[in-house]
């Protein structure tokens, strides 16, 4: 019988391009990739439901662990709202893994964790691996393979040990050389790519700006306030970039990767990618780029700003072609692969009745630690040519050359089963007692000044109307400071229409723009407060700016993450009324903004019919909706 790799996802995220800032999930995806192609393992990988479409391209079966969506830890800031780790979830996890695995592992089979927080019970005969070890927290399972000797040798010393151990190994990361097309011609730009924090050295990347490089900055948002990027007409900083297409083509074309890390980088996965494109590395001379930059091959290490300086002026005696053939050789799918199966086979010895240690019977060579023969390099590098992708234009460098709507997939039902409360501004809310949340099963939706209520603390999205208009809201308008302060628990949106054209974003990003097809003849209007979330896209384009159009965008909202329970509380009752008082003699044709919400109420029973809404203070409006 084949033997089997039980691939272990982790716990808080899902395989999905959206993710792929985070180094867990990408390695995770990666190896699962590479062991179905370049290995004689059958793989099986078990995660959340959510990774199905993706993974099971890239393995022999799936196990769903659970169906509902999952969280991550290692994400942008904008996902702190909606995602975060728990003890919780961790060990559902582990329950899961652990009754599914008591069922399908047969002897021989090895169990592989992608993540370490989370320890399985299970018999002594079941191998148990840890692989992509890339931080500095110690590992619980038997053994372990880390990204570097930098990264395995800080672990020890946490774990108070001088002795490693003999079944551990160093294993890097791995890509698909496919994915990576060689540019021999780069254009005259540098780039940096990781979290906007200081400790990746961004101050170093301001001040090599000041002295003229022309420097292109990616990174997840800002997520450190003391980074403050100069207006510098030659330093471009594209938040949200995230889009692997997108990614790639810029760092491709860039004279050198710049990663002027402070701290003990555990690894880098960005420098072996730059330099899969043929893009040098000008890097610190710590921590996992002494290991993966090799200095005068792939780029320079450096340890004085005056060092990054010469290095920036003498890249181009890096051979760019040298770079990749350097890059394929250590970290492709058929290098990789090798290490593993040497790796697997050794650790077999141990279960399978062999000597372990003294066994000599899978030692043919020991060519696992070698780069790649040349003629291998070649064959796999000749398979890419041809792949070159699009110059970066200075249009590319201003505009984020993607769609960003695509990525509003990720609150697709995240708060399925749930009942969803909208929280306006008129009667009925004063009177409102909220419901318990301790079973985390009601989500609160506040609209336009419900920021200033005795409920602010309760909101969990917060949505506004079009702020670039002098107009609407009046709340913002007249309490600027109070707005910019509020922070909901899960994030600020605004309810106008965004284009199709690539030039709107959904989260953080300076000067985001809105347009409206009805303020001031859509003329673009501007987002002052560069700390908010984004826009949502209502469906009923008929609702863009109309009376009420930023509760009926939150309702959609509401529906899109698969919520069919939901309460209004404080809808303006009539023209002109008394938000205190709700007369039931009031003629429908009082009602404000009446043919809007009859409209949505008609919307909602044809697309949604499954849906209950239940309306609170205001007893016209439970009318239309019954």
């Amino acid at each position: 019988m084949t033997p089997t790799l039980h691939v272990l996802g982790i716990p808080h995220t899902i395989i999905h391009p959206y993710f792929n800032i985070c180094s867990f999930t990408k390695n995770t995806w990666s190896f699962t990739e590479m062991m179905k192609k370049n290995s004689p393992y059958r793989v099986v990988y078990y995660g959340a439901e959510d990774s199905r479409k993706i993974i099971t391209r890239c393995c022999d079966d799936f196990e769903s662990i659970y169906d509902h969506k999952t969280i991550v830890k290692h994400k942008p800031q904008w996902l702190t709202y909606i995602y975060n780790d728990s003890p919780s979830l961790n060990k559902e996890f582990k329950v899961g893994c652990e009754e599914k695995l008591k069922r399908n592992y047969n002897n021989g089979d090895i169990i592989v964790h992608t993540w370490f927080n989370y320890p399985l019970a299970l018999p002594p005969n079941f191998i148990q691996v840890c692989v992509n070890i890339g931080c500095f927290t110690p590992v619980s399972t038997p053994h372990r393979s880390f990204v570097s000797y930098s990264c395995m040798n800080v672990n020890l010393e946490r774990q108070k040990r001088e002795d490693p151990f003999w079944f551990d190994r160093v294993i890097p990361p791995s890509f698909d050389v496919k994915r990576y097309p060689f540019v021999e011609h780069p254009q005259d730009y540098f780039v940096y790519l990781g979290r906007i924090i200081a400790r990746k050295g961004l101050q170093l990347i301001i001040d090599l700006a000041r002295l003229g490089f022309k420097i292109v900055v990616l990174g997840p948002t800002n997520q450190d306030k003391t980074v403050v990027f100069p207006p510098l007409d030659n330093l471009v900083v594209l938040n949200e970039v995230w889009d692997e297409k997108t990614k790639i083509n810029i760092i491709s074309n860039a004279q050198a990767l710049i990663c002027p890390t402070l701290y003990n980088e555990p690894f880098g996965m960005i420098s072996p990618e730059a330099q899969l494109c043929g893009t040098p590395v000008i890097s610190s001379d710590w921590g996992g780029f002494v290991e993966n930059n090799e200095h005068g091959i792939t780029g320079w290490r450096c340890r004085t700003f005056g060092q990054f300086v010469w290095a920036c002026n003498n890249i181009h005696k890096i051979d760019r072609r040298t770079c990749r053939n350097t890059a394929i050789s250590k970290y492709s799918y058929e290098k990789v692969s090798s290490m593993y199966e040497e790796w697997f086979n050794s650790i077999q010895t141990i279960y399978n009745g062999g000597k372990g240690f003294y066994d000599d019977s899978n030692v043919d060579n020991l060519n696992h630690l070698l780069p790649l023969d040349p003629s291998c390099v070649e064959l796999i590098s000749h398979s890419t040519r041809g792949r070159v992708p699009v110059k970066v234009t200075s249009d590319d460098l201003k505009l984020i050359p993607f769609k960003p709507q695509h990525y509003m997939e990720i609150y697709r039902n995240f708060h399925k089963g749930k009942t969803g409360w909208l929280l306006c501004t008129g009667p009925g809310l004063n009177d409102l007692k909220p419901q318990s949340n301790l079973s985390n099963k009601n989500v609160y939706f506040g609209v336009n000044s419900i920021i200033f209520s005795r409920f602010k603390t309760l909101v969990d999205y917060y949505f506004l109307q079009d702020p670039g208009n002098s107009s609407v809201p009046l709340g913002w308008c007249n309490n600027k400071d109070k707005y910019k302060e509020f922070i909901p628990k899960r994030g600020k949106f605004y309810s106008q229409h965004i284009t199709d054209d690539g030039t709107a974003t959904l989260f953080r990003l300076r000067n985001i723009k809105i347009i409206s097809k009805e303020i001031e003849g859509g003329k673009w209007a501007r987002i002052p407060d560069p700390d908010d979330m984004g826009t949502f896209s209502s469906d009923i384009t008929n609702y863009v700016n109309s009376p009420g159009s930023v509760s009926f965008t939150a309702l959609q909202f509401m529906l899109f993450m698969g919520i069919r329970e939901i309460e209004i509380v404080g809808v303006q009752p009539h023209k002109n009324g008394d938000f205190n008082r709700n007369k039931k003699s009031l003629s429908y044709e009082d009602l404000y903004h009446y043919d809007y919400w009859k409209e949505f109420a008609r919307w909602l029973k044809k697309t949604f019919p499954t849906a209950r809404v239940n309306v609170h203070g205001n007893d016209i409006l439970q009318d239309i909706f019954k």
